[in-house]
């Protein structure tokens, strides 16, 4: 079956564990530095990504073999780090990384033998998303809905409940939460001092009632729970109105007192 390359994680991931145990593990061409400067790999998710950075440089030449049994074969080579990869064309033989003894040369020698076989220079690209065009759009796409996905999360964040039963917003700990933060802190203030002006209408009206005919509430006869409780409200409104009306002539007898004190 036809290799169809639209995944470079995958890709490289399928070259990294093929090619690990034989050019890492036994051979040690990561740090053979007659191979090219030491690579810094020591695991096999190293090695993966070593594998993708070689594979998207754009100092990496490569070329697709356009015709013949190998037709559809990508090879590429980065001199920097001396790194060789061959992805074959079909599924069932697998793709290899190595670092090749005599460097460069070998890159050259497959396209001598492409122009020999094939009757026909291979075009030289930089880099697999030039390659492959298609698999450059596939990953926009894919960082696009990774991108938003995350903005939904981070803009839904996580809530909790208030002893009013109103969920809000915790605060993010990431910078890029900060203004969203002082957002939901404004609202919070905004709700409640909302609850505060309700709290204060609804005891008003409760005293407002209280002071008129049961006669007026629909036509129906208050309970005796309802009474009391509109009795309760109208003497705290009367305790309010006398405590706002001292504070008012405490006020008026203080500025009296400043006054004549300057007229001395």
């Amino acid at each position: 079956m036809t290799r169809t390359v639209n995944d470079i994680d995958e890709l490289a991931k399928e070259i990294a564990e093929h090619s690990y145990q034989k050019h890492i593990l036994e051979m040690k061409e990561h740090e053979d530095k007659s191979l090219g400067i030491e690579l810094n790999i020591n695991t096999p998710e190293q090695f993966q990504q070593h594998i993708r950075e070689t594979l998207e440089d754009e100092q990496t030449r490569c070329f697709r073999v356009e015709q013949g049994v190998q037709q559809g074969t990508l090879y590429f080579y980065n001199d920097q780090t001396n790194t060789y990869i061959v992805v074959p064309s079909q599924e069932d033989q697998k793709p290899t990384a190595f670092r090749p003894e005599d460097h460069e040369k070998k890159f050259e020698d497959k396209i001598d033998r492409t122009v020999k076989n094939q009757g026909y220079t291979p075009e030289i690209q930089h880099g697999i998303y030039e390659l492959v065009p298609e698999l450059k759009r596939e990953q926009e796409l894919s960082q696009d809905s990774d991108s938003q996905k995350s903005r939904e999360v981070s803009e839904a964040g996580t809530t909790r409940t208030e002893p009013d039963g109103e969920p809000r917003p915790e605060l993010s700990p990431t910078l890029s939460g900060i203004q969203r933060d002082e957002d939901h802190a404004e609202q919070r203030k905004r709700d409640d001092d909302g609850r505060t002006d309700r709290t204060q209408k609804e005891t008003d009206y409760a005293a407002i009632f209280g002071k008129v005919s049961p006669s007026l509430t629909s036509g129906k006869e208050l309970t005796e729970a309802q009474r009391a409780r509109f009795e309760r409200a109208a003497k705290f409104l009367t305790q309010r109105e006398r405590g706002d009306s001292d504070r008012e002539q405490s006020g008026e007898q203080t500025d009296k007192t400043r006054d004549r004190t300057r007229e001395r």
